[in-house]
């Protein structure tokens, strides 16, 4: 399947590893994130399997191997409105568990999560308030950070530089 037939969503849900470039809180509480997608030049010389857990190890080699080379697709995240977003060092960042339910990868749309729950408790927003939509939260996860993002509307996604 061409890039050109699948949807920036899709695309971005394929990547292996992804950096969030830039974050601007744009008029009337929009947030624009831009991210790229990393993809490894090389191996890292060293073994860190031998002292660290496969998954852990996995992003070590790609964060000191990784960059952005010019045939990496870069992505627009465009949110109308937000509620509330969180940036988390993805170093400490757990990855959900039940009864937390998403889908996605490294784009991930949340039906239950904490972070919802929490909002739900501790500001005015909730299913009917702001409206017309329910809460919804979403999730990018970076190589070095984890934006947690709650909305009312989904964001629209958009690959900048698009290749056939």
């Amino acid at each position: 399947m061409s890039l050109a037939s699948r949807t920036p969503l899709e695309q971005i849900n394929e990547c292996k590893y992804l950096v969030v470039r830039s974050v601007e809180i744009t008029k009337g509480f929009g947030l624009l994130l831009i991210v790229d997608e990393w993809i490894p030049r090389k191996a890292f010389p060293e073994n860190p399997e031998r002292d660290f857990e496969p998954a852990i190890a996995a992003r070590i080699r790609a964060e000191i191997s990784a960059e952005v080379i010019p045939h990496a697709r870069s992505f627009e995240i465009v949110f109308g409105h937000y509620i509330s977003y969180t940036v988390s060092n993805e170093m400490y960042g757990k990855y959900p568990s039940p009864p937390e339910v998403f889908i996605g990868k490294l784009f991930r749309e949340f039906s239950w999560s904490y972070l919802l729950e929490l909002t739900r408790k501790t500001t005015y927003a909730d299913d009917d308030h702001p409206g017309p939509e329910r809460l919804q939260h979403y999730e990018v996860v970076g190589q070095d950070e984890i934006y947690d993002v709650i909305a009312t509307e989904r964001p629209v996604l958009r690959l900048l530089n698009p290749k056939e």
